[in-house]
């Protein structure tokens, strides 16, 4: 059943399609039913597969550099790595990130696209960039994002 109303519908689509002029609805289609001939979707998944090898190289490699017996350290090496180590993690501790600017802000509304779908909040991206012109509504979403960052750093 299922696959006999998959069939009609792909004939109703290709039906529409051969009414367009410029073709380009039939192109869609074909890429859509034959995932052979999009040659975008084979040029990914090679540079993903490549990727892929590559990644296994480069892990391979350290494993052959890091894995070696003779690398381990002695007990005085050891102390001033665990000694290194220590003030690094008390450092990265006591760093602060820098507060989210209304530059930053300004620069993510104007990217955000118009025509997306709504957020998990159920608010569209057209309604924040038409909100955002208001300067009060600028100043608290701003406010909102500084206090979600510092809550955020609190608990990490």
């Amino acid at each position: 059943m299922f696959k006999e109303a998959k069939k009609n519908y792909n004939i109703k689509l290709v039906d529409k399609a051969c009414q367009d002029q410029t073709g380009a609805d039939l192109y869609r289609i074909i890429k859509q039913l034959e995932p052979k001939l999009d040659k975008r979707a084979q040029h990914q998944n090679m540079a993903t597969q490549e990727a892929e090898e590559e990644t296994e190289k480069i892990a391979e490699s350290f494993a052959e550099i890091f894995g070696q017996n003779d690398v381990k350290p002695t007990d005085a090496e050891r102390a001033i790595l665990e000694e290194e180590l220590e003030d690094i993690q008390a450092k990265m501790q006591k760093e602060t990130k820098p507060n989210f600017t209304e530059r930053e802000l300004e620069q993510a509304i104007r990217k955000a696209n118009m025509r997306s779908a709504k957020g998990p909040d159920g608010i569209s991206n057209k309604v924040v960039k038409t909100a955002y012109e208001i300067p009060l509504f600028r100043e608290y979403l701003l406010q909102a994002i500084k206090t979600y960052h510092t809550r955020r750093q609190i608990s990490d």
